[in-house]
């Protein structure tokens, strides 16, 4: 079936396409002041725009002005050109100029990045978004481009999700509303990493702030046919064969769980090392320790620029002592790892011990009580 949509390239010094492109970003909500910055990608071949166009502009009513997407009570400026209005516009950025990461975009790998994909409000929920992401990946695919993966960044799902998050940033909270992580999860895209990404200004204090994400790793083997995983690791299987991490292990810039500046501080530089986790057929390899050099790597890297790993794990008297896994319904061995001794080794330095981790004691006819844990930290 023929698409409802052309995408038509952008012109980096055509007035009219200026003006749209400026007015399309107002309505969007983000990236209005990029503009000029993108023109100049667009000449150097750094970035690919593309205007969104109906085929049969009969059939898509465009109301004479739009409704801003951070608060759809408020409506924006009117096309500057009656005569020139896409119904919207996405971009391929060959180069990611906004955070400089080669994860994103690698010319010499083969990746690109799509980038500024906006719909106008009075156009989305027509599944306009697939039509055009559809066309997007072919586009990315064929010559000249020849893209071997497609990267993008959102905002995370845990915050779009956050009534607090839209209140921050001057938004309206809409529970009905499509979560875009959720939406490219089910055009096949993966998470792979979260970072503090988009500046935005807190509506309350006129401050400048990042907006807070955790950063989240799946492992993946250089070479899978150096790690046999069984078939089952006495649970359910894995629901995608093809794709079959080692573990997986996060950085939280903001620590939504104990809140504490001692663990998660960005004027200092403090990041909390958190969900690590290998699976049990694997562990005690060694992947422990490598994937801990990573992290640390990572972390005292841009974009994160960490001083300082903090993280909270089981008190390490707790974790030799049987009375304790009698009463949270495991089992006992004195050979297992303690995960405080593991860190210490480490160089990761304990500061204090507080009752951190919710437990349910099966002596106790299934009363919840606090388990001890244990802060420790490592500057890097």
């Amino acid at each position: 079936m023929a698409s409802p949509v052309n995408l038509v390239r952008f012109l980096p010094d055509n007035e009219d396409h200026i003006a749209e492109l400026t007015r399309q970003r107002v309505l969007c909500g983000w990236d209005d002041d990029k503009v000029d910055g993108w023109r100049k990608n667009v000449k150097e071949g750094e970035k690919i725009l593309y205007w969104i166009f109906p085929v049969d502009p009969a059939k898509f009513a465009i109301p004479e002005v739009e409704r801003l997407n951070i608060d759809p009570s408020k409506t924006g400026p009117p096309p500057p050109n009656a005569a020139f209005q896409p119904l919207g516009h996405v971009g391929i950025d060959i180069r990611d100029d906004k955070h400089d990461d080669p994860m994103l975009a690698n010319k010499d790998e083969g990746i690109v990045k799509i980038a500024t994909f906006f719909i106008l409000g009075s156009q989305q929920g027509k599944g306009l978004g697939n039509i055009v992401m559809d066309e997007t990946e072919r586009l990315a695919a064929s010559p000249p481009i020849n893209a071997k993966r497609l990267t993008l960044t959102t905002v995370a799902g845990r915050l779009m999700r956050d009534a607090a998050y839209w209140k921050r940033i001057g938004g309206v909270y809409d529970p009905t509303a499509r979560v875009n992580e959720d939406w490219y999860f089910k055009r096949g895209y993966r998470a792979f990493r979260e970072a503090p990404l988009y500046p935005y200004i807190d509506a309350e204090s006129g401050e400048s702030f990042l907006i807070d994400a955790v950063i989240l790793y799946w492992i993946f083997p250089a070479d899978p046919a150096t790690f046999v995983l069984p078939e089952t690791q006495d649970s359910p299987p894995p629901p995608t064969p093809a794709f079959q991490p080692l573990g997986h292990v996060g950085l939280d810039t903001h620590d939504p769980v104990v809140n504490d500046p001692l663990l998660t501080n960005r004027e200092k530089g403090y990041v909390k090392l958190v969900t690590f986790f290998v699976l049990g057929s694997l562990q005690g390899k060694g992947l422990g320790n490598a994937v801990m050099d990573e992290v640390e790597r990572l972390a005292a890297s841009p974009p994160i620029n960490a001083k300082r790993i903090t993280l909270t794990t089981f008190a390490g008297r707790v974790m030799r002592d049987p009375a304790h896994w009698t009463r949270v319904g495991g089992v006992y061995n004195p050979s297992a790892r303690v995960n405080e001794e593991w860190y210490a080794r480490r160089g990761y330095k304990a500061f204090k011990e507080a009752p951190l981790f919710p437990g349910v004691d099966v002596t106790a006819g299934g009363a919840s009580f606090t388990i001890d844990g244990v802060y420790m930290a490592k500057d890097l």
